[in-house]
């Protein structure tokens, strides 16, 4: 496998909604300092650094790293749906990040499915 993990679609759009997430988040309540500001921040940088780790080793080892890619891309979902309910994001700050990590998560699944299609 070992593959220059820079160079892959997804993690490169994870690494994007990471950083813009980092912006947003910097106007949560500081009462969130250590609770969701501190959770959506380490879901979506979660994302990238399993695709990245995944990268040095087998498909098998790639597949389960990208499996709990997956897993991350869904706490990060799950922590905007949150951040809006709560008024921490504004509607559009919020479609803009749902867009996104829907489209890394779709884009996880994709390589998933790929990577079992190769195996099998």
């Amino acid at each position: 496998m070992a593959q220059d993990f820079k160079n892959l679609n997804v993690w490169q759009l994870a690494h994007e909604l990471t950083i813009e997430i980092y912006k947003k988040s910097k106007s949560y309540p500081s009462e969130e300092l250590y609770g969701l500001t501190l959770q959506i921040r380490r879901a979506t940088m979660s994302i990238e650094l399993n695709i990245a780790e995944g990268t040095c080793g087998s498909d098998t080892r790639f597949l389960k790293f990208l499996v709990i890619a997956l897993g991350y891309a869904k706490e990060t979902e799950c922590c905007l749906m949150l951040s809006k309910d709560l008024m921490y994001l504004n509607k559009e700050d919020y479609e803009v990040l749902i867009n996104k990590i829907k489209k890394v998560e779709g884009m996880l699944s994709n390589l998933i499915k790929t990577i079992k299609q190769k195996g099998d």
